[in-house]
C-alpha cells in the first residue's frame, strides 16, 4: 500500500529544489532508520516551514541512498546526503503554495501538526495524505494565489545563509559562559548582579529609560534611593541613540567608552572581574 510522508523544506531549500532538476529529494543522515522504510511509489507531502505552507507532492521512484556530492549540487544551505529519486506530481512556488490554515482543519492530524513538523521524513495517515493531495491538485488547477508579504529576496537570502550564533569572550561566572555582545546581554548580567550592586528592580521596559530601580545607600539597608537606568552595550551608544540626560540617573553598560559622560556609569565588565570572573 502506498504511504504518505512529510518532506520539510525551508523557504531557501525549497527555492534551491525548484531551481534544480527536481528529480530527487534529500534528508539528514540522522533519520536513516525512518528513511529506509520509504519505498518506490510512496508519496511525499512537501511543506515549507517559516511560511507554513503546503507546496507539492512528490512520488518516490527509488529507495534511499547516500550521495553527499549530489546533494551539495542542489542544497547550499544545509546537508541532506540521504537521497531518494522522485517524480514531481505537483509543484507550487511560494506564491501558489497553500497556507496550513486552509488544510489542517480538514485532516485528522491537524491538531497535532505542531509536533509533527519538527522533523522529516514522518509518516502521514493515508486518508490525510489523499485529502492534502486533492486540495493541492484543485488549487493548482484553479491557479489560486496566496500572497505573503514576507516573501522577499532578502528573506530567502537570510534563510540560505543561516547566520551562525556569535559569542563574546569566554568567561566563567555563575553559569554565564560568554561575555555579552549586545544590550540584551547587559540586561541579563545586571539581573545576575543587581543584589551584589545593592539594587532592587522595580520595573523593566522598552521605553526610555529602560529600568526603574532602588539602590541601597547605607550598609544596613535602612536607606534607599530611586534610580532610573538606561542599558547600553557601550556607554557611548547612549549619545548615539539620542537619549536625553534628563530623566535618567545612570548608564549600565558592558564597556565604558564615553569619557565625557555626564551621568554615573556602571561598567559591568569591571564589576565581574572584581567578583572573580575569569576572562580568557
Amino acid at each position: 500500500m502506498v504511504q504518505y510522508w512529510l518532506d520539510l523544506f525551508t523557504p531557501g531549500t525549497w527555492e534551491e529544489f525548484l531551481k534544480s532538476g527536481r528529480n530527487f529529494t534529500g534528508f539528514r543522515g540522522r533519520m536513516w532508520s525512518m528513511e529506509s522504510k520509504i519505498k518506490p511509489s510512496d508519496m511525499f507531502i512537501c511543506y515549507v516551514t517559516n511560511f507554513s505552507r503546503f507546496s507539492g507532492i512528490l512520488k518516490a521512484v527509488s529507495s534511499v541512498y547516500k550521495d553527499e556530492n549530489k546533494a551539495k549540487s542542489v542544497w547550499k544551505s544545509g546537508s541532506f546526503p540521504c537521497l531518494i529519486d522522485i517524480e514531481p506530481i505537483i509543484i507550487l512556488d511560494l506564491l501558489h503554495s497553500i497556507p496550513k490554515n486552509e488544510i489542517l482543519p480538514k485532516i485528522s492530524i491537524g491538531s497535532k501538526w505542531g509536533g509533527i513538523v519538527r522533523g522529516s521524513p514522518k509518516r502521514i495517515p493515508f486518508e490525510d495524505g489523499e485529502i492534502i493531495k486533492k486540495i493541492l491538485e484543485e488549487s493548482k488547477k484553479q491557479g489560486l494565489e496566496y500572497p505573503l508579504k514576507e516573501i522577499t529576496k532578502s528573506s530567502l537570502k537570510i534563510d540560505q545563509r543561516r547566520k551562525k550564533q556569535e559569542y563574546g569572550s569566554p568567561i566563567d561566572f555563575r553559569g554565564l559562559r560568554h561575555a555579552p555582545i549586545n544590550e540584551q546581554g547587559v540586561v541579563y548580567i545586571f539581573a545576575l548582579l543587581s543584589r551584589d550592586l545593592g539594587f532592587t528592580v522595580e520595573a523593566l521596559g522598552t521605553s526610555f529609560p529602560d529600568c526603574e530601580a532602588k539602590r541601597k545607600i547605607d550598609k544596613k539597608g535602612e536607606r534607599w534611593e530611586r534610580c532610573h537606568i538606561e542599558f547600553e552595550y557601550k556607554s557611548s551608544e547612549f549619545k548615539k541613540h539620542g537619549h536625553p540626560t534628563e530623566g535618567c540617573d545612570m548608564i549600565v553598560c558592558w564597556e565604558h567608552d564615553w569619557k565625557e559622560c555626564p551621568l554615573e556609569v556602571i561598567e559591568l565588565s569591571s564589576v565581574l572581574k572584581k567578583l572573580g570572573a575569569r576572562f580568557e
